[in-house]
């Protein structure tokens, strides 16, 4: 059996994400988390030619989005790339990030504040509620404050 290398197999994730995005099944998806900067710039110029291909876009995503929705080391300061077809999405995401940095700066952060957080990240990313759910419950490492 052919072995696939860890970068080819990236890039294929990003032409499936972009696949669902083109026929609206989903709103936004993020590529795979480095902290390797220059390595995520690598996979940007893939991405940009996949979007190109299925009519969608791409930006960069630095330093992570976290939530209760995933393990807090999955994205805790990485890089990686936003997918989106309408840009609408992409600044929901952003509005998003930035509600949860004002809660946290401003001690609102509650547990219902994350799980709401955490629930309309899942909502972008096209989630059903029963996997946001579950993953929610499932996630064991989350953000200490």
């Amino acid at each position: 059996m052919r072995t696939i290398d860890e970068f080819s197999k990236v890039v294929g994730a990003m032409s499936c994400f972009n696949e669902m995005i083109a026929c609206g099944c989903k709103n936004v998806a993020l590529g795979h988390p480095t902290s390797d900067r220059a390595l995520r710039d690598e996979h940007m110029a893939f991405a940009k030619k996949i979007c190109e291909d299925h009519d969608t876009q791409c930006c960069e995503e630095n330093g992570g989005f976290l939530t209760d929705l995933f393990p807090y080391s999955m994205n805790k300061d990485k890089f990686n790339i936003l997918f989106y077809k309408d840009e609408r999405y992409r600044d929901a995401y952003f509005a998003l990030k930035e509600r949860k940095a004002k809660l946290v700066a401003d001690g609102a952060y509650t547990p219902a504040a994350r799980r709401e957080i955490a629930w309309e990240f899942g909502k972008l990313l096209s989630y059903s509620d029963e996997a946001i759910d579950r993953m929610i419950a499932e996630n064991t490492e989350r953000e200490e404050f």
